[in-house]
């Protein structure tokens, strides 16, 4: 990754140093203004060049994923060194005939020291009708589309929560949550 402020100092080093060899005022101007420049491009670079680029083996962070407010957690105990992660847990899920937008938000839990990623299936075909991509912990997704709007009724649905390796980014569980997706008509 670009270090900006890092980039800008040694451009500005360089520049003193033209310019004391040189001992003119027009290559002083001349070479701090390329200095400018190369540090503008520096923190250009930094800002718009992806950060979360997949090396092989590595599920992208979900873009969709966003901090979750809650107070720091000034818990001393680790549960995570006793294999305990913590997952949302969802009972019911709303959505009305002909969207695809759904009343869930997924969020990985304060606290976690894994990635989490969702995946949405209806029970009775397995079909799936969301799935994420890993979020950090702290984070969540707020808006939850399905892949097609459902037809009104009640469907049983699956939550499949993966948890990764925060050092390998394996997969190291999968756990199934139960839940209920009522689907009513447009009022």
């Amino acid at each position: 990754m670009f270090d900006s402020k890092e980039i800008a100092k040694r451009a500005l080093r360089e520049a003193e140093v033209i310019a004391k060899k040189q001992k003119s005022r027009t290559r002083i101007l001349s070479a701090t203004g390329i200095c400018c420049v190369c540090a503008a491009l520096a923190v250009t670079a930094a800002i718009y060049l992806p950060t979360n680029t997949a090396a092989p083996g590595y599920v992208s962070i979900d873009d969709e994923a966003i901090p979750i407010a809650q107070p720091a957690n000034n818990n001393t105990n680790d549960e995570r060194e006793n294999g305990f992660y913590l997952i949302p847990y969802i009972d019911e899920a709303t959505m009305q005939t002909g969207t695809t937008a759904t009343d869930l938000i997924l969020k990985n839990p304060t606290g976690n020291g894994c990635d989490l990623a969702f995946e949405i299936l209806l029970a009775e075909t397995g079909e799936t009708l969301f799935e994420s991509q890993q979020v950090k912990p702290s984070w969540k997704i707020e808006s939850v589309e399905f892949k097609r709007p459902l037809n009104e009724g009640e469907y049983e649905a699956v939550l499949k929560v993966k948890v990764y390796n925060p050092d390998s980014f394996d997969i190291i569980r999968i756990i199934n949550v139960d839940f209920l997706i009522k689907c009513i008509e447009n009022s």
